[in-house]
């Protein structure tokens, strides 16, 4: 396909409520999440914003035409054209299964226009006064009515009331995505829906993983936010984190426009870890109450660390039970923390552990929050074999077993700069890591004999100088 802009083909089409409200139970209408500000389940409206546009279409005031793309006629141009196999194949699908319209603007309209039919929308009290007349026409006198309860011309001016259509009809996949971004520019559009906006198998999978572990996502979101597509992001930060330990914004938005490396690392036949071992962590999520996403983030994070150091966990749901019981008892110790976020220590010098979780998820507070909480489970998961992790002495990695032995063996002491290292930063690899005293490079074995729990900093200095 031309990488030169054209202009898309558009038509302009009239319906009544009745008829569009028809269109929506005939399924004629397809909702592909790419386009969507929320979800396709239910309208990310608030009860005032439906009971707004209930007051609009009975006032003729609703002049925001519903943007649409007519399936048909996009397959048909793409057959003709025969330059874009991707758009003719899209379209097809959606032919195929006998829809005839994708929704790129106007799903929290068509969703309020059925639930007011289904009497889910109560009208306020008061008088409304249509178009072109002098007076209140119509007037609500006891409380909150809905549809059904009605005068017979009230109901009969809501279902005849002309709802504008606009129609794509020679519009690519691609294009749909840039129309639904222009057509919200600047409305409240979040960071999230402008990334999944970029069709790909990676959005489809946010997505799925959304609905099928939505009970779960419950445990740690408002349904408000869940509607926002926070509970999306969170799953892509969860990917995100697992791919690169990183989860910013600018790294949400790379993996959603060049989705191809994190799908190969990830969600491949090749790599079946991820997928099990993320499902297996949400089924165990839904038993408890996360008092904030980075509670259940952390949890996540630990899991992705432990593959990355081979270590095997056994149970994941006593994995999370443990972890959990711990996550609480820290909320309510009065233990106070230094600040981990040399940016704002002058300003907030110490932190109770829940204090660190209501901060945001940047990488230093997180790894922190993460370490304190290791120090306090890891024996408890190694002796009851939680978690396995097998000590190899030809292999570089010391175990987390083995990191704990260093640390009593040092006495809590580095010594290579004498500085205490506190218990709760052990597993933090950023502080203290365990080093080969005889360079592994060398030929030093990955014993306790070889070992030292050493500062990061000075570690790095050292490199293989050590003779």
């Amino acid at each position: 396909m031309s990488k030169t802009k054209r202009e898309l083909s558009v038509k302009s089409q009239t319906l009544t409520v009745r008829e569009m409200i028809q269109l929506v139970l005939k399924n004629s209408i397809v909702v592909d999440e790419s386009y969507q500000v929320g979800t396709s389940e239910k309208s990310r409206w608030t009860i005032a914003e439906m009971i707004r546009f209930f007051i609009s279409l009975i006032t003729g005031m609703s002049i925001s035409p519903i943007v649409l793309v007519d399936i048909k006629s996009c397959y048909e141009y793409w057959k003709k054209n025969d330059r874009d196999e991707e758009s003719m194949l899209y379209f097809k699908k959606f032919l195929d299964d006998g829809y005839d319209y994708i929704s790129v603007d106007g799903n929290n309209r068509t969703i309020t226009m059925v639930d007011i039919s289904k009497d889910k929308v109560k009208l306020q009290q008061g008088g409304y006064q249509l178009l072109n007349h002098s007076g209140p026409d119509i007037q609500v006198k006891k409380g909150k009515q809905y549809l059904s309860m009605l005068s017979d011309s009230l109901v009969a001016k809501f279902y005849d009331t002309i709802v504008k259509l606009e129609l794509y009809t020679d519009i690519s996949k691609k294009e749909c995505g840039t129309v639904f971004r222009a057509i919200n520019d600047g409305m409240g559009l979040n960071d999230h829906s402008k990334r999944q906006s970029n069709s790909s198998d990676l959005a489809d999978f946010v997505r799925q993983m959304r609905k099928d572990f939505k009970k779960s996502l419950e445990k740690i979101f408002a349904p408000r936010n869940i509607l926002l597509l926070k509970a999306d992001e969170f799953i892509a930060k969860l990917l995100s984190y697992t791919t690169t330990k990183n989860f910013s914004k600018s790294t949400l938005d790379n993996i959603y426009d060049t989705p191809n490396e994190t799908i190969d690392k990830l969600l491949t036949t090749r790599n079946k870890w991820f997928v099990r071992t993320l499902k297996a962590f949400f089924k165990e999520v839904e038993s408890f109450k996360w008092t904030s996403p980075n509670s259940a983030f952390d949890c996540w994070a630990t899991i992705s660390d432990m593959q990355d150091e081979e270590i095997k966990i056994q149970s994941m749901k006593k994995y999370v039970s443990i972890y959990y019981k711990e996550l609480e008892q820290l909320k309510i110790e009065n233990k106070r923390y230094e600040n981990p976020d040399v940016t704002k220590r002058a300003s907030i010098p110490f932190l109770d552990y829940a204090g660190l979780l209501s901060k945001s998820m940047s990488l230093t507070t997180g790894v922190f929050r993460r370490s304190v909480i290791m120090s306090k489970i890891m024996s408890k998961l190694l002796d009851e074999e939680v978690i396995t992790q097998l000590e190899d002495p030809t292999k570089r990695t010391f175990s987390q077993r083995q990191k704990s032995e260093l640390w009593h063996k040092q006495d809590g002491i580095c010594p290579e700069t004498n500085k205490k290292i506190p218990i709760e930063e052990l597993y933090n690899a950023s502080l203290w890591q365990a080093d080969h005293i005889v360079p592994f490079s060398k030929g030093g074995l990955t014993t306790i004999e070889n070992g030292q729990l050493i500062c990061a900093t000075r570690n790095k200095q050292l490199g293989n100088k050590k003779k």
